[in-house]
């Protein structure tokens, strides 16, 4: 699998281009047609997705021609994770307090946070932010309460259920409260981090295959209630690009 679109070099990276892309092109009851991938800096304790999906469609007219044909095109130009039977692909990132944006790292595993980044083409936009808890806890329910709380497009519990049968924020990921714990009043900047990605095929639009491209998630058509997952989003700190998310 290839990261996203690398041909020539980015004007602005996932700053709020194409929300989600792929136009009139529904995929059938046997194809999946949305590309989730997600990723987690445990060194910063950030945790930011994308969405894209061929049965979307943001606004026809703005675009005068289909973007992918399918599926696999879809996943070919959109997936941030590696193929398999390849080397685990990492990214650096920068956060600035409202946008995250994506850079290739050079031979010696660093790269230049002025740079431009890496150009999102037609895919969905990086969104995310902290899941640090007020009390400085880090689990599995914090990183479904941020997605919750900041994902509003379609089809939220087909992605969801694949946070919630992830592995986030548990085992070594899991950090206990600490009553001494002081949030930031505002959004901490990032200029180093590095981050991996799980990249999952899915069909929203017919009911989630559960089947994974790369990386955790046990798939399946069964997830949490609609009602736990609004709970997981009441009182959140969203983030992602376009808004500021700070420490909960």
């Amino acid at each position: 699998m290839r990261r996203v679109k690398r041909g020539g070099i980015a004007v602005l990276a996932i700053i709020g281009l194409f929300a989600f892309s792929g136009l009139a092109m529904a995929a059938t009851d046997e194809e999946n047609d949305t590309v989730f991938n997600y990723g987690y800096d445990e060194d910063s304790q950030f945790f930011m997705w994308n969405v894209t999906s061929l049965d979307y469609e943001p606004d026809q007219e703005a675009l005068a021609e289909i973007l992918f044909a399918d599926f696999d095109e879809l996943l070919e130009a959109c997936g941030l994770a590696a193929g398999e039977g390849e080397d685990e692909i990492v990214y650096g990132y920068t956060f600035d307090g409202e946008s995250i944006t994506l850079h290739e790292l050079d031979s010696e595993g660093g790269f230049d946070p002025e740079a431009e980044g890496i150009d999102p083409g037609d895919c969905g936009e990086l969104e995310g932010g902290y899941v640090t808890g007020p009390n400085g806890q880090v689990n599995h329910g914090m990183f479904m309460k941020l997605f919750n709380s900041l994902y509003d497009g379609p089809n939220r519990g087909c992605l969801v259920r694949h946070i919630a049968q992830s592995d986030l924020g548990k085992d070594d990921q899991q950090v206990l409260a600490d009553p001494e714990f002081e949030p930031a009043e505002d959004p901490e900047p990032i200029e180093d981090g590095k981050v991996s990605f799980t990249t999952v095929g899915a069909d929203c639009l017919h009911g989630d295959t559960g089947d994974d491209v790369e990386g955790a998630g046990n798939g399946g058509r069964r997830g949490p209630p609609q009602h736990v997952l609004d709970k997981w989003g009441e009182d959140g700190k969203p983030g992602k690009s376009g808004s500021a998310p700070g420490r909960p």
